[in-house]
């Protein structure tokens, strides 16, 4: 009798506290967005006037959509692979050497204005949530979570995408 009111308690369960830690992806998520929100639409806006021919950020090499169907918790771990090798890539092209501490690399982005204050910020904070979810077996990603973190990931990678074609030019 129980059985089904159970299962679907369970499953909507969004958030786990153990000791002093306590992870919930979709408020984290919304915190993420909510901070950046207006400072991303001024950044595109300034960015537009600058530069007349964007390029959009490298195409992501699988389908997003169909891995967080599958495992949303593998396209979290996925996306954030890949703004890290292109972080990674394109402070090597900057400054000529490698960063091998997330303080070095975040120390570089600013000293080189690759990313204005909110897109920093927004850059610690999905590092911060992709290292609970990757650390984390208990934190639980829900795939319309998974695709919003996706987006936020793809914010970052077109900032990265303008610096790298500056600075190769």
């Amino acid at each position: 009798m129980l059985k089904v009111p159970i299962t679907q308690l369970v499953q909507s369960i969004r958030s786990i506290s153990y000791r002093d830690v306590r992870i919930d992806v979709g408020e984290q998520l919304q915190l993420i967005e909510q901070s950046t929100q207006a400072n991303t639409m001024q950044t595109v806006l300034i960015q537009s006037e600058e530069d007349d021919e964007v390029e959009e950020p490298r195409p992501t090499p699988l389908p997003v959509e169909q891995i967080a169907h599958v495992s949303p918790r593998a396209a979290v771990l996925y996306v954030w692979s890949i703004v890290e090798k292109e972080t990674e890539d394109l402070l090597q092209v900057i400054s000529k050497s490698a960063h091998t501490g997330e303080s070095q690399k975040i120390g570089s982005l600013k000293k080189h204005h690759v990313l204005d204050a909110p897109l920093l910020k927004m850059f610690v904070d999905l590092k911060r949530l992709y290292e609970h979810v990757a650390a984390e077996a208990y934190v639980q990603v829900t795939p319309s979570e998974a695709l919003r973190y996706c987006e936020l990931c793809e914010r970052i990678r077109y900032h990265l995408t303008l610096n790298e074609k500056k600075h190769r030019h």
